[in-house]
């Protein structure tokens, strides 16, 4: 690759790192606004069972 190639490869890098943080901070400020950030580890497992079973019970 020539300098120019690496510039760009390590400038695109840092866009999506950034567009990354952005998309994440956005879904956190999201869930704290509904309350979710507050759920237990028991809660969030909870909604993970269901999640399956429901998953499960439509594939078949």
């Amino acid at each position: 690759m020539t300098p120019v190639d690496d510039d760009f490869e390590e400038s695109l890098h840092i866009l999506r790192g950034i567009r990354a943080k952005a998309a994440l901070r956005k879904l956190q400020e999201q869930a704290a606004a509904k309350g979710l950030d507050k759920m237990t580890m028991e809660e969030i497992d909870e909604v993970i069972r269901k999640s399956r079973e429901e998953h499960k019970a439509s594939r078949k």
